[in-house]
């Protein structure tokens, strides 16, 4: 898929709405080991899994897996999250895509409510910045003459 495509799709997503209770139920029902085994192949060390980092190159595996707390980091890159940020940094997916992905794998259906009609807070907000802008560069120009 083109990037372009991929990006617009991820914007068309942006208002979406995935209740938080989901997504945590989701992660608790999804393994990141059996997430990340899919594109890395992990070795037991300890209570943890190691790999080499996909994420930049090394030679001594420096990527955890953590299956009790179920998060990943890499101590050489910094690079850390669940499931959902492991399949969006890797996989290079946005939020819904991966919470998508990862549903699919445990056999639950995605509720999404529709997008609010007055739009989002942050939308909002820049609606009203632009006009209260608007307003002081009529103002400047009045001032200015």
């Amino acid at each position: 898929m083109p990037a372009d495509t991929k990006t617009l799709r991820g914007l068309l997503y942006a208002d979406s709405m995935i209740p938080k209770s989901f997504v945590q139920e989701l992660l608790n029902r999804v393994d990141i080991v059996d997430v990340i085994e899919g594109y890395v192949s992990l070795k037991r060390a300890g209570s943890n899994l190691v790999a080499c980092c996909p994420f930049h190159s090394e030679k001594s595996p420096s990527f955890t897996v953590s299956q009790t707390k179920q998060f990943y980091h890499c101590f050489g890159c910094g690079a850390h999250g669940s499931s959902i940020g492991f399949l969006m940094e890797h996989s290079g997916m946005t939020f819904v895509e991966a919470v998508k992905d990862l549903a699919a794998r445990a056999g639950m259906q995605v509720p999404e409510s529709a997008p609010d009609p007055r739009g989002s807070k942050s939308a909002r907000a820049a609606a009203a910045d632009g006009t209260a802008n608007e307003a002081m560069d009529e103002r400047a120009g009045c001032l200015s003459l």
